[in-house]
């Protein structure tokens, strides 16, 4: 029990993690898309260079569509991972809920039993299985009977 319990909550806490990732990555978009083009060019272009342009640098025109392209693909991730992590949390907690679990003591890291404990269920399965048998043979044995006469 305590293992789906800590992997449930392990589950939960990348959800979390991850969208908290997700909004810094968009923060970090808007922050690029707005101090970025200025450094660029400072720092890329000479005074003489910006006053011979006559368009607007290819760069200044791709950096906002490339950062939002990666704030958005992160995001897609993001939600695709916490999908199949509630997916992962729904299905160990439906096990939790049924008792597949080794809370109680109930299981043993081996699945096989002893030969004792084999027995035991055969002899358990054999007394079942006998009044069956002779309550089928009574029913038989009474209907021929009362056919023939």
């Amino acid at each position: 029990m305590t293992s789906h319990h800590s992997e449930l909550t392990d589950l939960r806490m990348q959800n979390l993690t991850r969208s908290v990732q997700s909004i810094m990555v968009f923060a970090a978009a808007i922050f690029a898309n707005a101090f970025l083009p200025q450094l660029i060019i400072t720092y890329m272009y000479t005074q003489e260079e910006l006053l011979t342009l006559t368009e607007q640098p290819k760069i200044l025109e791709l950096l906002p569509i490339a950062t939002f392209a990666i704030s958005a693909i992160y995001f897609l991730y993001v939600v695709f991972t916490s999908i199949m992590n509630n997916r992962k949390a729904a299905v160990l907690k439906q096990e939790m809920s049924l008792g597949g679990c080794c809370g109680n003591g109930c299981c043993d890291t081996d699945e096989e039993l002893s030969d004792s404990e084999l027995k035991e269920l055969e002899s358990i399965v054999e007394e079942a299985l006998k009044p069956k048998k002779s309550t089928k043979k009574s029913s038989v044995k009474k209907s021929a009977k009362k056919s023939t006469k």
